[in-house]
């Protein structure tokens, strides 16, 4: 049940016969977070990695000051950079956003079965790399003014994150992590996102961020 139901609707797993699904989730478990709980500790000794099924992380250097790195939701891996390492704990914290759901895959079976196979060790390097573009995307920003560091944030969040549908990013976010992730102190936030929800720019509503004009963002420089 839990190889049908939950493994074969990853994008990691498409295309994989049955068997090799099984080989390569071998010792895997599902595990639900509350939000702001744990999945990953920062400097917790690496055993496993994770796939979200549901809901969303954050991922974060905890100290000294905390500085946000991204968001991982249904599909992405978290934590597949480390599983090389012999003795890694991990370099940042992950925290779900949310009521949030993964599946934990041993780094034993990783190492027995996953780099035995090149299909899987292709898809493992995409999906880094792609982690990567983001950070890089977003220590870009870094150099602008904060209004702009924002704008292009948010822009980035409603691209990837968001529902087409409502224009509402996928899961809350306050103020203080938008802060972490653009480099600006909480208050700093407030007073520039205050003056774009008065303006009619962006709504928020239990810190669901709603983007009313996300051409209005665009031209922030």
């Amino acid at each position: 049940m839990l190889v049908q139901g939950v493994f074969q609707g990853l994008r990691l797993f498409q295309g994989c016969a049955m068997e090799e699904v099984r080989r390569l989730t071998l010792g895997a478990r599902q595990v639900t977070h509350q939000h702001k709980e744990l999945l990953f500790e920062h400097g917790q000794p690496v055993d496993s990695f994770a796939i979200v099924l549901q809901g969303c992380y954050k991922l974060y250097f905890p100290r000294p000051k905390a500085v946000l790195l991204g968001f991982a939701l249904k599909d992405d891996p978290i934590g597949l950079h480390m599983m090389t390492l012999k003795d890694g704990t991990f370099p940042m914290a992950v925290q779900s956003l949310g009521v949030s759901q993964v599946v934990n895959i041993p780094k034993a079976t990783f190492v027995k079965h996953w780099l035995a196979s090149p299909d899987m060790a292709f898809r493992v390097h995409t999906a880094i790399a792609r982690r990567c573009l983001d950070l890089e995307a977003d220590r870009g920003l870094q150099a602008f003014p904060l209004e702009r560091r924002l704008a292009g944030f948010l822009l980035r969040c409603f691209e990837q994150y968001g529902d087409g549908d409502t224009r509402t990013l996928r899961f809350p976010l306050s103020r203080r992590e938008i802060g972490e992730a653009v480099g600006a102190q909480e208050e700093s936030v407030i007073r520039v996102m205050s003056r774009w929800e008065k303006a009619g720019v962006i709504s928020t509503r239990a810190q669901r961020i709603q983007i009313m004009r996300p051409d209005w963002l665009a031209r922030v420089d």
